[in-house]
């Protein structure tokens, strides 16, 4: 596999690891990003492919809106396109769900916008642009992503804050998108990694 890194000045680093493709074009977005953003342009075959992976701001939702807003401008609607990673938002698709009683207070200033509802606007942003969540999609009930069993405490909440998000026509094309299974990943990090397969191209 061929990797790059994108460094981030929190340390938080991004990174995108392709095989049987080529990376034609990649581009770092940092300046007003809490983390990293990249966004790369890869060629799979004959075929084109644009990917932006990302870490979202942890703890504002106007931040993650923000960021959000900027990397819309740097996606091409002209091609299949993925935009993935730690989104540390909560989906609209899972702001019914969401047990607000069992939230401490950290978590209620990371998620509830002034009127105390849950703030969804930028991964609402994100499906309003042509995006798809992938693994909403596939799943009538949909599977958190943190924590993992090693970080798991009583005033952590369980959470999906990783996300694939797809063009329609990859969208189309995904025949699974879940949390990954393994010892390792409950070890590893607080957050469980997210995959998808697609049938594409």
């Amino acid at each position: 596999m061929h990797g790059t890194l994108a460094l981030a000045r929190s340390g938080y680093h991004v990174a995108l690891f392709v095989r049987a493709a080529i990376v034609e074009t990649v581009e770092f977005v940092a300046g007003p990003m809490s983390h990293v953003a990249l966004v790369a342009k890869l060629r799979v075959g004959s075929h084109e492919l644009q990917v932006v992976g990302v870490h979202l701001d942890p703890f504002s939702a106007d931040k993650r809106l923000q960021e959000v807003e900027l990397l819309l401008t740097r996606i091409d609607p002209a091609r299949p396109r993925l935009l993935l990673g730690d989104l540390n938002a909560i989906s609209p698709r899972d702001a019914a769900t969401v047990r607000l009683e069992t939230w401490v207070d950290r978590y209620r200033a990371r998620h509830l916008d002034a009127s105390g509802a849950v703030d969804v606007r930028a991964l609402g942003a994100l499906e309003r642009s042509g995006l798809s969540d992938v693994h909403a999609a596939l799943h009538h009930e949909t599977m958190p992503t943190r924590p993992t069993t090693r970080f798991a405490t009583g005033d952590r909440p369980s959470q999906r804050l990783d996300y694939i998000f797809a063009s329609t026509d990859l969208a189309h094309t995904a025949t699974a998108c879940a949390p990954f299974e393994h010892a390792n990943a409950e070890t590893a990090s607080d957050h469980r990694p997210l995959y998808a397969d697609f049938a594409w191209p």
